[in-house]
């Protein structure tokens, strides 16, 4: 920026900075001077004629020629460093036809041909340094199918194909001076796919692949000979490639524009609109693998493809050149911050030299490199923070963030924020940049050239909160800059007052415990008490009163039993009923009958003297599991009312032999079932009597489901079925 200069300085990345006298502060990358450039100099004629390239050739002297628009034919002796110009002169009939060209090729025989736009193609003789013109004549059917041409290309065998925009494929015969065209024909699937032929190239196995603005086309001409194909009377059999949306192997898109055989075999194609990949095993069925800006390309736009010596992939794009290295298929993308004539490259314009140098045209000249001096820089810049922010605000800090190591945040902060910067100033705006924050994020957090992270809604506690970075050639830097981040929590969420709630709680659980136990124990007294009461008090009484009247009616003269004796017995049997009641009441109280063996048991004890009377066995099983089993006391008093119910039947009407009381257990399921041998009965007949009703509902009442079996000759089967506490 000046001319007087007062400082420079050398930093770690290998920059240059350069301070001036007025002009500030300069820096030069080094870096960039990896690439050389061939440019158009305003008011110098040692220089292109033109910005814009379209086609490099090197001719068989290592001469660079480059094809410009509307600057003609540029001549670049690579020994003198001279330019030579060829451009159109009206006045010279010898002269090129146009300085509007598109490509340039020298072949087998040391000729040089040149593409033009709009006047045909052009044959430069060296030696007396006049150019012969190949146009369009529409009284010539055998002249090029048309003037704007786009390619030029020489097969092994030495016929030169030309690739016309609108006129379709041409091959020129040098010895007659004949075209032979190949063009589409839309009812003939076996013809070309457009017109517009961008590229045009023959693989290793002999097969021709034309590019056009409609499709690939793939030429196979069998094993006719060389000398058929250049004449015309050879036919290929013509197979298209197009993009087909549903099929994810097909073409990326249909506009091709450009075309290169790998040392390995496999064919490259570069489209409008993505870089595809046909790998040798699949070109007999082929299945195209596609690269697009999501895979890591600059640009979807691929000009040219070259392949350097270790076979990796080099394409020009409508953003910069990229490097494709395999087979890890990772990309590394070169813009003008590396020192490019321009972002913007052109289709044609590539070349691999001699020597093993590139080079590609575009908007702004050309550019050449060697692909193995392009080596990443091994600086490992280091990853400083740059700035904290609490809810967007800066916040204050007691030092400078750059040298913070702790950070101690309350839990209202629920929202804060890092910026950060990789300390590489050669590309700053490729440094790239990955970040975690450990107790939070499961792994780096890849933010690309985003250069902040922001948190919220965090939990207390500690983190450490880490940032690495690259240089501007995404080289990482391993070495984090880490910081810890300590949350401190609301007062609810302390340590001391959880203790201190726990403990509450438990104090208030043990005391609800505590009084409910006392309450149980209070009622488990009661009921004993109760139940000691009523069979010593009322029990005893009822036991007096029955005693009584059957002393009364022993004692009374003859003469006045006959009037007081049935009402005498009618209160001996009335006590008599009293007391079994009131000892099944007895039983119903007593806390240390409530188990399910109990039940069963006083079932047994109840009908005991009946049973041995009317010679029918009664049987329960499965009693002994049974003891652990407690009931409530409604349960059992239900229970034992049903089968209390259903005993006395089976005694009275089945006219059986036998009656067996099973149980069991699963879980908190009961399963209680009564049956006898007697004669059994019709359930649907006998359902509307009363007895039958009140047992199903005193089920129902204790959350249960009585089932009744039965019918004339089978037996009886009562089920209880139902969940007790």
């Amino acid at each position: 920026s000046s001319n007087s200069l007062r400082t420079i300085y050398e930093d770690r990345s290998g920059l240059i900075w350069i301070g001036t006298l007025g002009g500030g502060l300069n820096m030069f990358d080094p870096g960039t001077e990896r690439f050389s450039q061939y440019r158009s100099i305003k008011d110098n004629p040692n220089s292109l004629s033109h910005s814009i390239i379209w086609s490099i050739m090197e001719s068989s002297d290592g001469d660079l020629w480059f094809a410009t628009h509307n600057g003609g034919l540029n001549r670049f002796k690579r020994k003198t460093g001279k330019y030579s110009h060829f451009k159109y002169n009206a006045a010279d009939p010898f002269s090129i036809s146009s300085n509007n060209l598109r490509f340039v090729m020298q072949d087998r025989r040391g000729k040089i041909w040149i593409a033009t736009q709009d006047a045909g193609i052009n044959c430069l003789d060296q030696n007396q340094k006049k150019f012969t013109r190949f146009r369009h004549d529409s009284n010539h059917p055998g002249s090029i199918s048309s003037n704007n041409v786009r390619t030029i290309y020489e097969d092994p065998s030495g016929n030169l194909w030309i690739g016309t925009w609108g006129g379709g494929l041409d091959l020129f015969d040098q010895d007659t001076n004949r075209f032979v065209h190949f063009i589409n024909q839309p009812s003939n699937p076996n013809s070309l796919s457009s017109n517009n032929v961008i590229s045009i190239y023959q693989d290793s196995e002999g097969v021709y692949w034309v590019a056009t603005t409609d499709g690939l086309n793939r030429l196979n001409f069998s094993s006719a000979p060389p000398a058929d194909i250049r004449t015309g009377s050879a036919i290929p059999n013509i197979t298209r490639f197009f993009h087909k949306a549903t099929d994810p192997n097909s073409l990326s898109n249909n506009y091709v524009l450009s075309i290169h055989e790998a040392k390995n075999g496999d064919l490259w194609f570069g489209t409008m609109l993505g870089l595809n990949r046909l790998e040798k095993k699949h070109r007999s069925q082929p299945l195209f693998k596609r690269y697009l800006i999501k895979d890591g390309l600059p640009n979807d736009m691929i000009y040219g493809i070259l392949e350097d010596a270790e076979g990796h992939i080099w394409c020009s794009t409508n953003n910069g050149l990229t490097h494709l290295n395999l087979p890890d298929e990772t990309f590394k993308n070169y813009d003008m911050r590396d020192g490019l004539q321009s972002n913007e490259f052109n289709t044609g314009a590539y070349l691999k030299t001699a020597e093993g140098s590139m080079i590609f045209g575009g908007v702004d000249g050309a550019t050449e490199f060697f692909p193995d001096s392009l080596m990443d820089s091994p600086y490992l810049a280091p990853t400083v923070l740059t700035g904290f922010y609490i809810f967007d605000q800066a916040a204050a800090l007691n030092r400078a963030v750059t040298g913070i190591e702790e950070i101690t945040l309350s839990y209202k902060d629920n929202y804060f924020s890092f910026d950060f910067a990789a300390l590489d100033f050669s590309k700053p705006e490729r440094n790239r940049y990955a970040y975690m924050l450990e107790g939070l994020d499961p792994g780096w957090v890849n933010s690309g050239t985003r250069r902040f992270a922001g948190y919220t809604q965090l939990d207390a506690g500690e983190y450490i909160f880490k940032v690495k970075g690259t240089n501007g050639d995404g080289v990482w830097n391993e070495q984090s800059r880490s910081v810890r981040v300590i949350i401190t929590p609301p007062f609810w969420k302390t340590w001391w007052f959880i203790s201190l709630l726990i403990l509450a709680v438990s104090g208030v659980i043990v005391f609800i415990i505590t009084n409910r136990v006392k309450q149980l124990l209070a009622i488990e007294r009661l009921r004993s008490k109760i139940a000691a009461d009523l069979h010593d008090d009322i029990g005893a009484g009822l036991t007096e009163i029955s005693i009584m009247g059957e002393v009364i009616a022993q004692k009374l003269p003859d003469q006045s039993k006959q009037y007081v004796n049935a009402e005498l017995q009618k209160i001996g049997s009335t006590a008599r009923g009293l007391i079994d009641s009131m000892s099944h009441i007895v039983w119903l109280v007593n806390p240390k009958r409530d188990s399910l063996f109990d039940l069963i048991s006083r079932l047994g004890d109840t009908y005991s003297q009946l049973l041995t009377a009317t010679d029918i066995q009664f049987r329960a099983e499965n009693l002994d599991a049974l003891k652990k089993v407690h009931l409530k006391m409604e349960h059992r008093q239900q229970l034992f009312m049903i089968f209390h119910e259903a005993i006395n039947n089976s005694v009275k009407y089945s006219q059986g032999t036998e009656i067996t009381l099973n149980s069991s257990l699963k879980g908190k399921k009961l399963i209680l079932h009564l049956t006898d041998n007697g004669r059994g009965f019709d359930v649907e007949q006998a359902s509307s009597g009363d007895g039958l009703k009140n047992m199903r509902e005193r089920a129902k009442h204790i959350g249960g489901r009585l089932s009744i079996i039965s019918a004339p000759k089978t037996g009886t089967k009562i089920e209880f079925n139902g969940n007790i506490s």
